[in-house]
């Protein structure tokens, strides 16, 4: 009888602990209830976040919903050269076929498009996306990502 009441025990401790497993961490849940707002929301909130969990936020949003909400990227972008060293790192840590930098380089398009910062003129900037875009081991990805960038170029010889 005592045996039969440790094992239901010990049953009921490990569905708990699977139970608890299951629901995440606090980041995981907040990126499920980020992910789950109507898309304005999603655009005022973002900023709410320290600028590296945007980040992370705004690659869930590109990656997971579909469509993606492309103006994600401007609200990245209008922090201009302060969030840069925060993209260009996680640009560098990024691996896969290069889906997520690409929507990493977009930022820097946003910025140059809408002025917050002129990547353009910043070669150290510019020298280091074009690295990143031609380590893209997807071609269709590398290609997008090296369009961005020429983008960039035309935008920055307009101003």
């Amino acid at each position: 009888m005592k045996s039969g009441y440790l094992t239901r025990l010990g049953i009921a401790a490990l569905w708990l602990s699977f139970a608890i497993g299951c629901q995440g961490s606090g980041e995981v849940s907040s990126e499920r209830e980020f992910l789950r707002k109507p898309v304005d929301d999603k655009r005022t909130m973002l900023t709410d976040y320290p600028m590296e969990r945007q980040i992370d936020l705004y690659l869930a949003a590109m990656t997971k919903l579909h469509p993606p909400d492309l103006a994600l990227a401007d609200v990245l972008a209008s922090h201009g050269d302060e969030i840069i060293p925060l993209l260009k790192e996680r640009i560098h840590k990024e691996s896969g076929a290069g889906l997520s930098k690409l929507h990493l380089i977009d930022v820097f398009v946003r910025m140059q498009e809408r002025a917050y910062f002129d990547v353009s003129s910043d070669s150290e900037v510019m020298s280091f996306l074009r690295e990143q875009a031609e380590a893209i081991p997807d071609d269709q990805w590398r290609s997008m990502s090296l369009e961005s960038l020429n983008r960039i170029m035309r935008l920055g010889a307009v101003d």
